[in-house]
């Protein structure tokens, strides 16, 4: 995919479309845009006043120029900001716009970046160049034709002062966008083919392509180093656990950001067994937190930010066999703390808690995020939406949530109840991994917290609403979404500055 950007007079222009975003409500054409509204007598504004093209969101026409224009085909490409804090209706309208013009077999597709009130321009065009790449994803590795229907180029164009900046932008959506469509790849893998022992070669092969150090524990090493908890999550399993651990190192006088995805590669509920089929059958995708952290890390290589950054994944499969760890059974973790297992199922809390250890313990962090697909009941209170945020520091939670919004993927504040850390004490162990009574959401958060040190700024991140996308969407595809590399790569950018 060809990617340009087009800032000059507008009779240079060369594209089988161009499309034109209108918001729902406006019917006054500005800019660029009412520069090809006069050339062709007015057809957009009629249209619009005509209320044929209501402009609402995701609603998308196209018409034909004939002879009025150089450009064959006019795109209008309806969004609604109404009580949106997002850009999300733009990536969204773009994404929209661009599969449909290549359902009718457009190769070159531009689009004129909107001016979007309470917005800067650059946000504006990295949304725009997001939505359009991300919408145009698709996952067709093992199907046996797949579909010929390709565009060969994106222009986005802009105002000529706006060049550099333009450029700048566009280049960092497709940075972003690279990433996100690698979690989302790695996402989609069926389960027979992303074991742990193949992620972590997929995460060593993308970190070599970005320049990013990438070391692999491998069964004998996790045993070795104590990592008790990945050890035992794992034993059930024919398939060995893994863990990746990748570091970015910008210089010695930045910070360093601890990042944590949870890697579970297939995600059984172990003895325990999840009740129902429905339960079991995205269960591949309960490594979308390392999936996250992977994108977050190849974006992090091509960019590379005035930051530090570390990260683990710690990846496993959960299964029962005669090997399985159990409900009663006390494994000791890699900070030294016991931990009684309560539930089987609780299974990606006790990878996390030891890769958390790991990394502060060998790396000098002054940050902790961890990312991970981590409870049901996250989703029952945030919805499909939301991203669950708990956290110790009000500073780094409120740069988590102004990123989110930056990002499109908001997040919803969830209390660490001190009076609910007694429901992850045990009388046998230092800590159990559940708690069968109480807010389960706010009581997993409770048990990460035990693996934070003192001093370390830490917050958790429970994606499990975003991960996936069950109908096919606009630029949220069907299937993996890449959810939360958009926020964490936005977090470090604006952390780093």
């Amino acid at each position: 995919m060809k990617i340009e950007v087009f800032c000059e007079d507008l009779a240079g222009l060369k594209a089988g479309a161009v499309v034109i975003f209108n918001e729902k409500g406006k019917v006054a054409i500005r800019g660029l845009a009412n520069e090809i509204n006069r050339a062709i007598d007015g057809k957009i504004s009629d249209l619009i006043e005509s209320e044929e093209f209501d402009s609402a969101q995701d609603s998308f026409d196209y018409f034909f120029t004939f002879d009025k224009y150089h450009i064959p085909r006019i795109g209008l490409a309806g969004y609604d900001m109404k009580e949106e804090a997002t850009l999300n209706p733009i990536r969204s309208a773009a994404a929209r716009a661009v599969k449909t013009l290549r359902a009718k077999k457009i190769k070159k597709v531009a689009l004129i970046v909107p001016t979007v009130k309470g917005w800067e321009m650059p946000d504006v065009s990295r949304a725009v160049m997001e939505g359009a790449l991300l919408g145009l994803y698709r996952f067709e590795k093992y199907l046996s034709e797949s579909n010929k229907k390709k565009l060969s180029s994106l222009i986005l164009v802009g105002e000529g002062k706006d060049k550099r900046t333009l450029e700048k932008a566009v280049l960092l959506g497709e940075m972003e966008s690279s990433g996100v469509r690698l979690a989302r790849d790695v996402g989609n893998e069926p389960s027979n083919v992303l074991t742990p022992v193949n992620f972590a070669n997929i995460v060593r092969k993308m970190m070599n392509k970005v320049n990013v150090n990438c070391d692999v524990l491998d069964h004998n090493d996790i045993k070795k180093e104590g990592l008790g908890l990945l050890q035992g999550v794992a034993q059930g399993s024919d398939e060995p656990p893994r863990m990746a651990v990748m570091s970015y190192k910008a210089g010695k006088k930045y910070p360093t950001v601890g990042l944590v995805g949870k890697g579970i590669t297939f995600d059984s509920g172990g003895i325990v067994i999840k009740p129902d089929y429905s339960g079991l059958f995205d269960m591949k995708r309960d490594m979308a937190g390392a999936a996250a952290v992977l994108g977050v890390m190849y974006i992090v290589g091509q960019l590379r930010p005035k930051i530090n950054v570390v990260a683990a994944l710690p990846m496993a499969e959960n299964m029962p066999s005669g090997k399985s760890f159990k409900p009663g059974d006390i494994l000791i973790s890699y900070s030294g703390k016991s931990v009684e297992i309560f539930h089987t199922d609780a299974e990606g809390r006790l990878i996390m808690a030891d890769a958390m250890s790991y990394l502060q313990e060998k790396y000098p962090v002054d940050y902790l995020v961890d990312v991970a697909t981590l409870t049901g009941a996250v989703v029952r209170t945030a919805g499909p939406s939301l991203v669950g945020l708990f956290g110790n520091d009000s500073r780094l939670l409120e740069r988590i949530r102004k990123s989110g919004v930056q990002a499109g993927e908001e997040t919803m504040d969830f209390p660490l109840y001190p009076g609910y850390k007694k429901r992850v004490k045990s009388h046998f162990a230092d800590v159990k991994n559940l708690s069968y009574k109480g807010p389960s959401a706010i009581t997993s958060g409770l048990f990460l917290e035990q693996f934070v040190n003192e001093g370390v700024k830490w917050a958790h991140l429970d994606i499990a609403s975003i991960g996936t996308q069950t109908g096919e969407g606009t630029y949220r595809t069907r299937g993996a979404t890449g959810g939360g590399v958009l926020l964490l790569t936005n977090l470090l950018l604006g952390m780093a500055k």
